[in-house]
């Protein structure tokens, strides 16, 4: 038996939609490429960029501070503090 609110919570986290099922954009190899050029842009020298996550209705703005590729993730220093994202969550990459 669950609780309503737990299972609120759990289809909010298992990215579980009740109303307007929302699908992943396909990205190809070329919009791959050119995140990963404007990533490695901004981690190596220090510029800003913009990038539109999917779980997130707002774009972050900040400078990659760090890339870890074997977990898939990286850290972006932003206005309010330090957030990791996930890389294969990241829809959209603007310099």
């Amino acid at each position: 038996m669950m609780l309503p609110e737990h299972r609120q919570q759990f289809v909010a986290r298992s990215g579980l939609w009740q109303k307007g099922s929302r699908t992943r954009p396909v990205l190809d190899d070329q919009e791959m490429e050119g995140f990963t050029r404007k990533i490695s842009e901004s981690y190596h020298h220090g510029t800003q960029i913009a990038l539109r996550v999917w779980d997130q209705e707002e774009v972050l703005t900040g400078i990659v501070m760090r890339i870890d590729a074997l977990l898939g993730r990286l850290v972006l220093a932003h206005s309010t503090g330090r957030m990791v994202i996930r890389i294969h969550d990241i829809i959209e990459v603007r310099s």
